[in-house]
């Protein structure tokens, strides 16, 4: 059920609450039609550091060295998951080749990044993911007689948060739990001065170092992420957006309309509805597979289309909101408007709020956990429900905050 035992007082940036009362130091974002925007800062709060813009990645320029003469390095092709919470503890499956008895396998740099491993055969190896030690983004690399792997676009790892940032319709965000860096705050519209009331999602980066939001004519904000363009950037006029997601690389991302079509910017196409001949006006969320070659799209009527190389495993009820993958693309949960959760393929059922016997009607956004063990469910009053081993970190009713234009949410 709702848990709402967080009623301490917070300050207030325009929209934006944090769980600490920081400064937030507003790192990069560009704007829909391309204007750079300045580095902000808002002086009317207690002034801290900033950990910078920069996206941390492991310095591992020695890797491959001290090879054993006429023997092939290891080589990793895929970590999957290529995610999992920052407390350790994901099951990953390392693809690869040239892997050997007694072969070390490290999520990062340092003694603290080693990971508990078994090889299975000279192309597969089972670990289990250390606690985070220093940056979200790490490479996976595999350590033999023969030296150590390279690090690849293939074999990075990022650690996720157990938090979660809301957003409103007006561009301002919610941070509850914090993330990696900037205690997951990478700025908001309001606080920037920019008035808008069309903005329909948010999405973090897949490094989980920033965010973006989209607004319903396809004008995209992006914070502390790369900008790979808009809608209104492209000439193209609508205003039926109503989801993005980024690509693996964080270097592009795909819009879906209410009809379903897809518009890839910087991103693979794998087709649309309206590019199959089907016409609709009822779609609510897009989430994709985890190699960028497939998503799923859901209609209102908890229908779910499959494009690419994401396989179809079931349909919702009708009434449906939103749509997130699981974090080795193997399946999805369905979340519908009165709480009620459909969990498809691989994703595991971990209870709903019909079956609590909770009557809602305004859940907007399923937020699931690293390890897809647990979920939170947000409502447009920012109201949170907690499944699983999902986290409660808060909730906008129980700081007292009013509002009803939550419009989605993700982890941090």
């Amino acid at each position: 059920m709702r848990t709402e035992n967080d009623s301490s007082d917070r300050s207030k940036a325009g929209i934006t609450i944090c769980k600490r009362q920081p400064s937030f130091t507003f790192l990069s974002t560009t704007r829909s039609d391309s204007a750079s925007l300045a580095p902000f800062k808002n002086s009317a709060l207690p002034s801290r550091s900033s950990y910078g813009a920069r996206q941390h990645r492991d310095d591992l320029s020695g890797s491959g060295r001290h090879a054993t003469a006429n023997a092939a390095l290891p080589s990793v092709s895929a970590v999957t998951p290529s995610s999992g919470s920052r407390s350790g503890g994901t099951r990953v499956t390392i693809t690869g080749a040239g892997f050997s008895p007694g072969a070390t396998v490290m999520f990062g740099l340092g003694p603290a990044s080693v990971a508990s491993a078994t090889v299975v055969n000279s192309q597969e190896i089972i670990a289990v993911s250390p606690p985070a030690y220093s940056f979200p983004v790490v490479y996976v690399t595999v350590t033999t007689s023969a030296g150590t792997s390279a690090p690849v676009a293939t074999a990075r790892f990022t650690y996720i948060g157990t938090g979660y940032d809301l957003v409103g319709s007006d561009g301002g965000v919610f941070v509850f739990g914090g993330g990696f860096f900037q205690e997951g705050f990478y700025g908001s519209l309001p606080e920037i001065g920019i008035h808008v009331a069309n903005i329909a999602g948010i999405v973090s980066t897949n490094a989980d170092t920033g965010y973006y939001l989209v607004g319903s004519d396809g004008g995209v904000f992006a914070f502390n992420a790369t900008f790979a363009n808009s809608l209104p950037g492209i000439g193209v006029h609508v205003d039926n957006i109503v989801g993005i997601i980024p690509t693996l690389d964080d270097q592009g991302y795909f819009l879906v309309g209410r009809d379903g079509g897809v518009f890839s910017l910087n991103a693979p196409f794998m087709n649309s509805l309206p590019g199959i001949g089907v016409h609709v006006n009822d779609v609510v969320g897009i989430a994709s597979t985890a190699d960028d070659r497939g998503y799923w799209l859901v209609g209102s009527d908890g229908t779910v289309y499959a494009f690419g190389d994401a396989h179809s495993y079931g349909s919702a009820p009708t009434g449906a909101v939103g749509i997130t993958a699981t974090r080795d693309g193997g399946g999805y949960w369905v979340v519908g408007t009165n709480g009620g959760v459909s969990a498809f393929g691989d994703a595991t059922d971990f209870g709903d709020l019909p079956r609590l016997g909770v009557a809602v009607n305004d859940v907007v956004s399923i937020v699931a956990s690293a390890d897809d063990l647990g979920y939170n469910l947000i409502a447009s009053d920012g109201g949170v429900f907690t499944f699983g081993d999902a986290q409660y970190k808060g909730s906008l009713p129980a700081l007292g905050v009013q509002v009803s234009n939550i419009v989605g949410a993700v982890a941090a």
